[in-house]
């Protein structure tokens, strides 16, 4: 469309007229969907919290069978995780040389608070692994 609002022939459309026609649809596309609207109250772009308070008002907590079944489906999201950072610290740890490097490995950047933040389960394995892991490394290690 051109500034008159008019059809523009295919022959004669530029990508400038593309680009004010795409920015035109999200511009509608957000106004339909109340977001921005703070702003045409009269009132200063949004704190963080208050961002929040708008997100709250438009989402709400699943109840009931929705909500068992929102928690299994976090429940398993969190196990495939764990899984997966325990495949990584085996993969790892096998490639270390000696007991120090692997306490450096495990030191740096957290990763043993990370690992014993895990499910009870799940962080009694990654502790296995790793005194299996020293135990590769040096069979006469005793254990912490």
């Amino acid at each position: 469309m051109d500034y008159k609002n008019q059809a523009i022939p295919l022959a004669n459309v530029k990508s400038t007229n593309v680009n004010t026609s795409i920015q035109r649809a999200i511009t509608k596309a957000i106004a339909r969907h109340g977001l921005g609207l703070y702003i045409y109250a009269g009132e200063d772009l949004p704190e963080d919290d208050k961002q929040d308070n708008i997100a709250n008002k438009f989402t709400k907590e699943p109840t009931g069978a929705m909500a068992s079944l929102a928690n299994t489906a976090n429940e398993e999201i969190k196990s495939k995780a764990e899984e997966q950072k325990l495949n990584k610290l085996k993969e790892s740890l096998a490639n270390m040389g000696s007991i120090e490097e692997i306490d450096g490995y495990l030191e740096e950047r957290g990763r043993l608070g990370v690992l014993k933040a895990m499910s009870e389960v799940n962080a009694s394995q990654a502790m296995l692994i790793i005194k299996n892991a020293k135990l590769a490394v040096d069979p006469e290690y005793k254990g912490e």
